[in-house]
């Protein structure tokens, strides 16, 4: 396994009670930090409770869903998809949020984008990737909305009766084009 399987593995095992000093060498080297240049920004798992998927914010050059096998065994982590998600002029979009969508077997993905030095919001994207039981590729991505709600950043996603939510939060830094300062909000679907 690679540093980035391990890292993972060991979000996966952190949910389960244990003690740290049990973990394989490798695990217990990367301590509960990540490796660096790597942000996880959603987690989702599909319907059979089968399979977890991890969205990465960074590295930024591009959008990359990992999924891990919850079978019994040691899990499996690889690279689902990834895909170029766009910018707006110099500010590329990364995944924000994700969530398992049940009526289409797939995932919903939110992408924001935030400039660098300002930390002005530019706008969100949302993305659906059927799945169906089997592998995806880049090719499979499927942008449903494009640049939604500009001057918030959607940070979580959430699918039940057959509504989408999608909350939004603005962190501690002023947006600019709402004027909303630390503030969170929810929308509805």
């Amino acid at each position: 396994m690679n540093t980035l399987e391990m890292y993972l593995l060991l979000c996966c095992l952190l949910s389960a009670p244990a003690r740290l000093d049990d973990f394989p060498g490798e695990v217990y080297e990367l301590g509960l930090w990540k490796p660096k240049g790597m942000k996880v920004e959603g987690l989702a798992v599909n319907a059979s409770g089968e399979t977890l998927y991890v969205g990465l914010r960074e590295p930024a050059d591009r959008a990359r869903v990992y999924s891990v096998s919850l079978r019994r065994g040691e899990p499996e982590v690889s690279l689902l998809f990834e895909f170029d998600a766009g910018s707006v002029g110099e500010t590329s979009y990364f995944i924000s949020a994700l969530t398992w969508e049940p009526m289409n077997g797939g995932l919903l993905l939110a992408t924001s984008t935030e400039e660098e030095r300002s930390h002005r919001f530019l706008g969100n994207r949302l993305w659906f990737v059927p799945l169906g039981g089997r592998e995806s590729s880049a090719t499979d991505v499927v942008l449903l909305w494009d640049r939604f709600d500009v001057g918030m950043k959607a940070e979580g996603l959430a699918v039940g009766a057959g509504k989408l939510f999608i909350v939004y939060d603005n962190d501690q830094d002023d947006t600019f084009d709402r004027g909303l300062k630390g503030e969170s909000s929810f929308g509805l679907l």
